[in-house]
């Protein structure tokens, strides 16, 4: 993570540490184990190796894309790091950083050398109990260098892919969700399936899929390895209409 090539690197469930253009990304902080849900695979490295990230992007607020105890790490004693985030988020990430930027959809972040713009997900968010959906939640299009990286959140198979698509016509890599679907009579409102996010990939026009929330935290009924299973299986059987990676949590996938 030390060097300066372009690389996309994951570090478990919705979590990656992204260089793009010489700018640094941490996506939706979740490092640690939570109570009933341990996680099943350790971080890579350290939490000290991304002190110099530049940003934090938090999709929406749920203790498994923004914890606590992950953004208390990234952020003690840490400056320079800036948080992107949704619209009423301010309130519980201001306990960790001042500075802080918030975004609706289809708003652009102020920020150096790439753009990075907030865009719809469906689905939903809550920290405590009395509030639910107080805050906004989405996904992300960082673009630099040539290159556009879509980073999907949380979401349940909606329009939303095609609208993006129709606004950022040239995405190289889509970072979409593929767990926590089971039972799907509860998690189809807010979970894709492996099938459904292979369909979302095919909306936005994506080069690459990499597919994320998975195998790390028991999240949904189906079993750990169950959904990167499937999607190996649909990329060997020619059901993908772009190229799959799935790379190892610690793996650098280059740019």
């Amino acid at each position: 993570m030390k060097s300066n090539e372009d690389i996309i690197l994951w570090l478990g469930h919705s979590s990656f540490y992204i260089r793009l253009g010489g700018v640094t990304f941490l996506t939706d902080p979740a490092y640690y184990s939570f109570p009933l849900r341990p996680r099943r695979v350790p971080i890579p490295c350290s939490v000290d190796l991304f002190k110099n990230a530049d940003y934090v992007l938090i999709s929406h607020l749920h203790h498994d894309h923004a914890d606590t105890r992950s953004l208390h790490n990234i952020f003690k004693g840490n400056t320079k790091t800036e948080i992107l985030a949704p619209l009423k988020s301010r309130g519980l990430l201001s306990h960790f950083s001042n500075k802080i930027q918030e975004a609706g959809w289809f708003q652009k972040y102020n920020t150096k050398d790439v753009e990075v713009y907030f865009l719809p997900s469906y689905h939903w968010s809550r920290m405590h109990f009395f509030d639910q959906n107080h805050s906004l939640w989405g996904s992300f299009i960082i673009r630099g260098q040539d290159k556009t990286i879509y980073f999907g959140g949380d979401t349940a198979r909606g329009d939303h892919f095609e609208e993006i698509a129709e606004l950022f016509p040239k995405i190289d890599y889509a970072v979409l969700p593929i767990g926590a679907y089971k039972p799907r009579v509860i998690n189809k409102y807010v979970h894709m399936s492996p099938e459904e996010a292979v369909d979302a990939a095919a909306a936005l026009n994506a080069k690459h899929l990499i597919p994320m929330h998975y195998g790390t935290y028991p999240m949904g009924k189906e079993p750990l390895s169950e959904p990167i299973r499937i999607v190996r299986e649909m990329n060997e059987s020619g059901a993908i209409p772009c190229i799959l990676d799935c790379p190892a949590i610690g793996k650098e996938l280059f740019i």
